[in-house]
Formats: C-alpha cells, structure tokens, sequence
C-alpha cells in the first residue's frame, strides 16, 4: 500500500504585481515538492498581470481567479484561505522567492512533527533591506494556554506567516481577522489563532526570502507618527486578546492571559519590534493603556467579566497595578566597578577589546538611561537595574576623578554623581568586584 500523498495549496494573492510576479511563479514551479496546486487570486481585472499568469497556466496545477470587485489584501487571503481542501497550504507573496527544497523541507519536518501546527523557515529580506532577521523562535508547549502565553510574550514578527500549515490548523483558526488601523499586526494575530491548535515549529534553515520595497502593505505602517502607532499598537493588543481568550481555560489561565496581554503594550520583547519604547514618555505609555482598555470595552466579542468571573472595575484595577509606569524621581547609584583604573590603561577588557564598565541603581528603569563620565555619553545597556557600558580609553587617559552620572532619555542627569578615579600606579587601582549583570557587553569583571 502506498504512503498517502502530502498535497499543498499554494496562495498566491496579486494585485499590481507586475514587476515580480513571474519571477515568483517561476519558483514556485520549480519547487521539488511536485504535489501541489496553485491558486492565483487577482485583485479586480489587470490584463498585465493576467497575462504574467497565463503563461503558468498550461501547468494544470496553476488556475487563476479574477475578483470581479477589490477585496484588499486581507479579503483577497480570506477567500483564498476559503478554497483550501488539501492537506497543507501556504501562503506565497506575489513578489516573494522560495528555494526550490523550500516545500519538500517543510512537508519532510511535518511530517515528521504531526502534532506541529504550522511549520516555517528562516526569512530573509531582499530588496530595500538587506543582510539577515533574528528569526522568532517556535511557539511550543503541550497545552493551548502555554502556546498562547508563549505568543504573547515572544512573538510579533509574522515570518511564520507565509509557513506551510495543516488544514485541521486552518478551520481551527478561521479567516485572518481585520481592524480599523489599516490591519496592522493581523497576520501576528492569525498565526496566534493557528497556535490555539498545535504548536509553531520553526525549521532553521534559510529558505524563503521576502522582498521589501515602498509598496509593501507594511511599509507604510513604520511611517506611522506617534500617535498612530501607539493607537495601532494597542488595538494590536485588543485583537491580541480576542484570539487567547478563545482557548478553553480556567478563570486563573484565562486572568494570567488578560494581565500578559497588559505586559505586550510594553514588552521589550515584543513591542520594540515597532514601538520605540526608549522615547515613550509617561504620556505616551498612559494613551497605550487607556487606548487598550477603551477597545476591550467596545468589543463586541470579548465579554471581560464574564470570561474572568469578576467585575470590570476589578479587572480595571488588576491592569492598573500591573501595568508599570516608571517612576521621574532620581535613581540612587548603589554600586559600580571599577571605581578605580591606571590611567590610559584598558580594564576590565571584553571580547572586542573594549573595556567596560557596571553601573547599579537603585530600581527598574525605563529604556533609554545612559551612563555619562564628565561630560562623555557612553553607549549604555540596560538589563534590570543594571547599566553597562564600553568605555573609551581617552575618557581615564589621565590622573584624577571624573563625576560618573546617570541621565535619561531626553539628556536630564537623574542621580547623584559617584566618582571614577584614574591613578598612575598599577598598585593603586582596585579591583572592580563581582559581575552584576549577563550582558554580552559585560562578560568578566577582571582586576583593573
């Protein structure tokens, strides 16, 4: 008897494709996987592009569908999603490029995997941006609620978007969901629906490549003033909600996903992808909250008191004091090292060659603090309420002591000075004390 085949619906949306587009179904054509139909979904009549499409369709796995009115990209991936029978699909841009393994690598891995939900690779840019991502890491864990938390605290980045996913995983998560800021971050928000079914594998290898040009849906959106992104960053998190809370969990699971959603407004991990979170100010990370819990409350499908068994003035407070607005008063510095160096001398030299400083303070800190010695702003890491910093050689190049302060994001000293001394005889210096942070800049703490 003969193993049953693995058979793939390829998606292919256009819409003013011309540039691109047959160098795309080129590779898709090319792919060794060879089970797999092709759908072409045009966007409203485009004679150019149907005629890219019409050498392609000799290929009986190649048909084309032309959409007598404009759906926008979500409505033309909606309807595509729609036609789906086989036992994978994938998404393909219309300008994208796919190595030739790139379908029979992901099918091998899930089968391989078949509790896996979703299966994708590395992607690469190509275009206006170039080099290589740090790629988000697979979303796992053996229950809907861990893979849900797991979304929320570590995924945005939507490269498993355009993975190969199984067809139980597609009715599982339904159609890509839509909001009123252009859709920004929906196809995060879908990938979030695929996960409440299984897990999101990721396959380490480099083989889909994404072009970046101007007319890029998303282009636009890192364009954005402010006030647009905190707006559309919020409502991210209202859509955010929607797809965890539909898991079934307890009122304890589903309270812990209410509150991790509160954390995503801020999250280093996430919302830096697209929130500059070094120049938020108080205000700005006020607007994120009050926005958020103004689309909770108007949205229709999430009935908070209901899900969390408890009244919203409760779920209001819980989000209040968990949602961390830092504190203007001046930072204590509690400790530092080295306090004491050789003039002109390196210490405490890192891996790059650099020496490096430690700075403790006396609470958790907004990003954005820099440590500045007289009157030199050092390039400044922050983990916790530990700062480190490389330190040129020229700024200990002679004897004496230099104020050592710490100043904010907008320049303001924000704590009192210590003192850096730089002395002329190696039997002076001191030693620097233990490591206080696991910053790559800050490795080992030697003897100055």
């Amino acid at each position: 008897m003969s193993a049953p085949v693995d058979r793939v619906t390829i998606g292919v949306p256009i819409y003013r494709g011309e540039e691109f587009l047959e160098e795309t179904l080129q590779c898709i054509e090319a792919q060794t996987h060879r089970e797999f139909e092709v759908l072409m979904s045009m966007d409203g009549a485009d004679p150019v592009c149907e005629k890219i499409c019409a050498k392609f369709l000799k290929d009986p796995r190649f048909k084309l569908v032309i959409q007598p009115q404009r759906l926008g990209w979500v409505g033309n991936l909606n309807w595509l999603l729609n036609q789906v029978t086989t036992q994978f699909w994938y998404f393909h841009q219309q300008d994208d490029l796919a190595a030739p393994e790139y379908l029979e690598v992901l099918v091998g891995h899930a089968r391989q995997n078949p509790d896996a939900a979703l299966v994708y690779s590395d992607l690469l840019p190509m275009g206006r941006i170039e080099g290589s991502f740090v790629q988000p890491p697979s979303v796992r864990g053996a229950t809907p609620y861990i893979r849900m938390m797991s979304v929320l605290h570590e995924q945005f980045p939507a490269f498993a978007f355009r993975g190969l996913t199984r067809l139980s995983a597609l009715r599982e998560a339904g159609p890509i969901p839509t909001n009123d800021v252009d859709n920004f971050g929906v196809d995060t928000c879908w990938l979030t629906a695929v996960a409440r079914a299984g897990e999101l594998l990721h396959v380490p290898r480099p083989l889909y490549r994404k072009r970046y040009h101007t007319r890029n849906t998303e282009s636009k959106w890192w364009a954005w003033p402010q006030e647009t992104r905190l707006r559309a960053w919020a409502e991210h998190c209202v859509n955010m909600l929607e797809q965890v809370l539909r898991i079934k969990g307890t009122p304890q699971e589903l309270r812990m996903l209410w509150l991790g959603t509160t954390e995503r407004l801020t999250s280093p991990q996430v919302a830096s992808h697209f929130l500059r979170l070094d120049q938020l100010t108080n205000g700005d990370r006020q607007i994120l909250f009050d926005s958020f819990l103004e689309g909770v409350r108007k949205h229709r499908q999430l009935d908070l008191p209901r899900l969390l068994d408890v009244e919203w003035r409760h779920i209001h407070d819980w989000a209040q004091a968990f949602y961390w607005l830092p504190s203007k008063e001046p930072f204590r510095i509690t400790d530092f090292g080295p306090s004491r160096v050789i003039a002109g001398m390196p210490f405490n030299v890192q891996v790059d060659g650099c020496s490096a400083l430690w700075v403790q303070i006396s609470r958790w800190a907004e990003p954005g603090l820099r440590i500045r010695i007289g009157d030199v702003v050092l390039e400044t890491v922050l983990e916790g309420n530990v700062l480190t910093a490389s330190v040129p050689l020229s700024v200990t190049s002679e004897v004496g002591k230099k104020s050592l302060v710490i100043i904010g994001p907008n320049g303001g000293v924000r704590s009192d000075p210590v003192f850096l001394e730089a002395v002329a005889h190696q039997e002076q210096a001191l030693t620097a004390g233990p490591v206080k942070t696991s910053s790559e800049k800050l490795e080992s703490v030697s003897d100055a």
